[in-house]
């Protein structure tokens, strides 16, 4: 099948090397000269299963509440009238319970190792070594 994959960051790259090794005809189009020169240039990523737990949890609550005032904290929360950023609230908040963080830390753990595998597979694959 011929694939066109747009945008040649890591991720377009990843997946156009993934369809190629699948037999796929694929062409790569990019708006700059080269690969990652746009949001991939200077970006960083850390696989870190050991960092998995999520973000909701029963501390979240007072966390978002010193966001409100304590603007050196890294998250910054500016109360407003939109529809959609009450609807988020109120979702990330009832996921802020005990068993809720256990279960998606269960979820982001899993996902980090099967991460690390896949870029330590394909880094084998390719020869291709990171630090």
């Amino acid at each position: 099948m011929k694939i066109t994959v747009l945008g040649a960051g890591v991720v377009g790259t990843a997946a156009a090397y993934y369809l190629a090794s699948d037999g796929h005809e694929v062409t790569v189009i990019e708006r700059h000269p080269a690969a990652a020169q746009g949001t991939s240039q200077s970006n960083a990523g850390l696989v870190s299963p050991g960092d998995a737990t999520a973000w909701a949890s029963p501390a979240a609550l007072k966390t978002f509440l010193r966001g409100l005032y304590n603007h050196d904290l890294g998250i910054k929360v500016r109360l407003r009238l939109d529809p959609y950023f009450l609807a988020w609230s109120l979702r990330f908040l009832r996921q802020c319970t005990v068993a809720r963080l256990r279960a998606n830390t269960d979820v982001k753990l899993r996902l980090a190792l099967y991460s690390r595998d896949c870029i330590n597979a394909l880094s084998e694959a390719t020869g291709i070594h990171y630090d």
